[in-house]
């Protein structure tokens, strides 16, 4: 019996030792969603920060995808119409997720601090305001959306944070659609 037991053992964790060899990371599936794309020289870098507006086509491209435009009009004054990621922070303006600083900018360019990209990711999750940035962060943390994130309040994220926030945010989504399914099941 004590044979068969470990035999039984030894092949599960052989199996498990297998498939989690093989199991794609976090930055690989949103790279083969599309969701964020490598360098010129094929790598991610998962070590380097991003900017406010890449962080937004990020977030974007993995959320906001089946969006109409309302308005395409950009109202920040430091975004032109033909700068590159006009058309994502319009989408992110539109959907109720950023709206830039007091002083009518957006700064594009700047590096995204992790209270920037919770907060938006809380927006999206959540209709209505919360405390700057602390309900914003608590609300992300009771939700797992910042599990394995290594950035805090008052720090850049970098791309490898990005990404556990968006991965972190489409699994609670599909956990709350399960969940959802499930209580409709018992209730039929």
């Amino acid at each position: 019996m004590k044979k068969r037991i470990i035999a039984m053992t030894t092949v599960i964790v052989t199996f498990c030792a297998a498939f989690s060899a093989y199991a794609a990371t976090p930055a690989e599936t949103l790279q083969g969603m599309g969701i964020i794309e490598g360098y010129e020289d094929g790598e991610l870098h998962m070590e380097r920060t991003l900017t406010r507006a890449e962080f937004t086509k990020m977030f974007v491209d993995a959320f906001l995808t089946d969006t109409d435009e309302k308005n395409t009009d950009i109202k920040f004054t430091d975004v032109p119409n033909d700068y590159w990621g006009s058309e994502y922070i319009v989408k992110a303006v539109n959907a109720g997720v950023i709206s830039g600083f007091e002083d009518g900018t957006f700064r594009p360019e700047e590096t995204v601090t992790y209270e920037q990209a919770v907060k938006m990711i809380v927006s999206y999750l959540e209709k209505g305001n919360k405390s700057y940035p602390e309900g914003y962060v608590i609300s992300a943390v009771d939700k797992g959306i910042t599990d394995s994130v290594t950035a805090l309040i008052g720090e850049e994220i970098t791309r490898g944070d990005a990404v556990y926030l968006i991965d972190n945010t489409i699994n609670y989504q599909e956990d709350i659609k399960t969940a959802a399914a499930d209580e409709e099941a018992l209730n039929e």
